[in-house]
């Protein structure tokens, strides 16, 4: 779907944010706060989670697992030292 993109914001740091979306939203539900981040030197990561962002049915064919598969995905791409999680 059209603006449910996720995010990603390369600072080089050595700390990176992994920034995740509540139930029924997309990662533009952070966007704001993952720019505030960014633009004080952090690394942000801001996925979207499995079945949401698309359509209503795709929510109901997802589960926990798959969010935290979306998650840990995300969590890696991060390769920083230091990694705090919002969500």
């Amino acid at each position: 779907m059209e603006g449910a993109e996720p995010f990603f914001i390369d600072k080089k740091s050595k700390t990176g944010i992994l920034l995740l979306h509540g139930f029924t939203s997309t990662p533009q539900e952070v966007k704001g706060l993952g720019q505030y981040l960014a633009k004080n030197g952090y690394t942000v990561n801001a996925p979207l989670l499995d079945g949401h962002g698309t359509h209503i049915f795709d929510l109901a064919t997802t589960t926990r697992k798959d969010w935290e598969k979306s998650a840990i995905s995300a969590l890696k791409k991060l390769k920083t030292k230091n990694i705090y999680i919002i969500g």
